[in-house]
């Protein structure tokens, strides 16, 4: 299946299980993939028949700077139902959510999560 992706969108939010990560901040970077055929799209080449990737990264940054979550599996399933409910030619999404600055002990480039989900039929 085709693809429309974006990597490394960095998005300055608050989310996290330590209250100071509520009150201080932090960045955090997307990767999203959505599955689509993008046959209709190559054929017309309008915008109308695919995905505008600025609205995809909009959604995403609106989502992630207006909730607040404790968990990043809770903002993740925030973003990709949004997607799934805004984008209706979108099958499948696949999400990642890197936490680089995460108040864990060791020493890590990144850390996170991924999520894939697919269109309730």
């Amino acid at each position: 299946m085709d693809k429309v992706f974006i990597e490394g969108l960095t998005v300055f939010a608050r989310h996290g299980v330590h209250p100071e990560e509520a009150v201080l901040g932090q960045r955090f970077i997307f990767d999203v993939e959505l599955q689509l055929d993008l046959a209709p799209a190559g054929q017309s080449d309008h915008l109308t028949d695919t995905v505008d990737y600025g609205a995809v990264m909009s959604r995403i940054t609106q989502v992630a700077e207006k909730r607040h979550c404790r968990l990043l599996e809770s903002l993740a399933e925030s973003i990709v139902q949004d997607l799934l409910a805004a984008f209706p030619r979108v099958t499948a999404v696949r999400l990642r959510i890197h936490k680089p600055a995460a108040p864990v002990p060791g020493t890590f480039s990144s850390l996170g999560i991924e999520v894939v989900r697919e269109r309730s039929r």
